[in-house]
């Protein structure tokens, strides 16, 4: 049964998971020739193609080269290197991009949180110094692979040497928001530092209790309260992935192009997301829906839900048909 679990399509597409298991196999067997010789081949017909012509041209101006006494100083193998010409010159960057064995000396890592102890393996052996710099909150984890802690994450690379600094200061998130936010983390067994918010909001988390089936339309019938709450700023609705289509549907068809994505174009000022688009953002006002599942699609896992509810500079709406996760409520 286990070994079922990692079975999968021949046809299926490449992952982002498979790129370190992919690196790591290249280091313990070595390159393999993607082409299987076809690259190697076509560069042999070009050779022969432009050995040809060199000759054909020789033989066109070879009464000339009798008359110069030069003839048979210049053969058509250097006539035909002399026409290729210099090769592409690439930049640092591309060249890294096409050699898996190039090193880096310093490596910036964002969103470090998110790698699993295989991308951690892939990064560390482009940098032979284990020279980094990584930025990331453990309490943002949402892969299923991520990081439980730094010292799980870095302790297996660099045993004791490397050094924490922790943020002190959340200059985003109002006081009211940010505590709540950090209430739910700890409530659901995760422990986080807690950046003193700088800012003093208007409002703790709204919170609407709807029945079964009454999402969306509760989230229609408020909606026009959200953007003027935050003075016409950017307004987020967030919702787990499977509820993504029909709720940007809802919304399009009551506002249309005033719905944008990510972080929206001058005309629009409403944006529909999921939570793992919603990382690194920031809004206004943030409505989410169903907070409960944001836990319950992560097996337990409170980073997407801790990432959404951290993205408002003002106001933050919560719309449940189910319990709202502990914490919350102060």
């Amino acid at each position: 049964a286990e070994r079922a679990l990692l079975l999968r399509d021949p046809q299926a597409a490449w992952t982002e998971a498979d790129v370190p298991l992919l690196d790591e196999a290249a280091e313990l067997l070595g390159e393999p020739d993607a082409s299987a010789g076809r690259d190697r081949a076509h560069q042999d017909q070009q050779r022969a193609r432009g050995v040809a012509n060199a000759e054909q041209s020789l033989k066109n101006v070879d009464q000339m080269l009798r008359e110069a006494g030069i003839d048979g100083l210049v053969s058509a193998e250097d006539l035909a290197d002399h026409n290729k010409g210099q090769e592409t010159r690439l930049t640092a960057a591309e060249r890294a991009a096409a050699d898996r064995t190039w090193a880096f000396g310093h490596i910036v890592v964002d969103e470090a949180q998110e790698l699993s102890a295989m991308q951690w393996r892939l990064l560390m052996r482009r940098c032979p110094l284990k020279s980094f710099t990584v930025v990331g909150d453990i309490a943002q984890t949402s892969s299923a692979a991520g990081a439980r802690s730094w010292k799980h994450a870095l302790e297996p690379f660099a045993q004791d040497r490397w050094r924490l600094e922790e943020l002190t200061v959340n200059y985003r998130t109002p006081a009211q928001i940010a505590e709540a936010a950090v209430r739910m983390a700890v409530a659901a067994g995760l422990v986080v530092s807690a950046p003193k918010a700088v800012r003093d909001g208007r409002w703790a988390p709204v919170i609407d209790r709807v029945g079964d089936g009454a999402l969306v339309p509760r989230l229609l019938e408020v909606l026009p309260e959200e953007p003027d709450a935050v003075d016409g700023g950017l307004l987020a609705v967030i919702a787990a992935e499977h509820r993504g289509a029909e709720v940007r549907a809802a919304v399009v068809r009551k506002y249309g192009e005033r719905v944008g994505a990510g972080a929206g174009g001058l005309g629009q000022d409403i944006t529909v997301i999921g939570p793992k688009e919603a990382k690194g953002l920031e809004f206004d006002g943030v409505v989410v829906l169903e907070p409960g599942e944001l836990l319950e699609g992560l097996g337990g896992k409170v980073g997407d839900l801790y990432v959404v509810m951290t993205r408002p500079t003002q106001r933050l709406r919560l719309i449940a048909a189910h319990d709202v996760p502990a914490g919350i409520e102060g």
